[in-house]
């Protein structure tokens, strides 16, 4: 299952690319955060309680950066584990001017274990949509309140 999008900032491409490169910073987005157990420049884990009728408790993740090309290019896998469930995901980020920064993302589901390969594509997507959207909210916030402040 393949998702794709496309963002537009007024910013320039190098602070977009400072900010989406930056796992700690990306963090503060993920819906339903928990905790952070562990962030470096390349690895984030972290805990969060989705809020799925389709999967309760928690679920770890954990991010890894596997490819980074400044300023452009950042290719990071995501792993899903809680007792029962798994999944894992692939996203690729691309970052180009024209005139304004045009961030375009891909992410692929690469595999659904246990209690969530069962749960049908639909409801996936549904759910996918909501957590990408809100992710995209927030950064957009933040670099609206970053604009202000400054």
């Amino acid at each position: 299952m393949e998702f794709a999008g496309q963002e537009t900032f007024s910013q320039p491409q190098s602070e977009i690319w400072d900010k989406v490169s930056d796992l700690q910073f990306m963090s503060q987005f993920i819906p339903d955060l928990d905790r952070i157990e562990q962030v470096t420049a390349d690895h984030l884990r972290c805990r969060v309680k989705p809020k799925f009728a389709f999967l309760t408790g928690t679920l770890q993740l954990e991010f890894t950066v596997l490819q980074r090309e400044r300023p452009n290019h950042l290719k990071i896998s995501i792993v899903g584990k809680k007792i029962g469930a798994g999944l894992t995901l692939e996203v690729i980020l691309s970052l180009a001017t024209d005139p304004q920064t045009c961030l375009s993302w891909e992410a692929e589901i690469q595999q659904r274990t246990g209690l969530l390969k069962p749960i049908g594509n639909s409801l996936i997507q549904g759910t996918a949509e909501n957590i990408i959207a809100a992710l995209w909210t927030g950064f957009r916030q933040e670099l609206s309140d970053d604009n202000q402040a400054s």
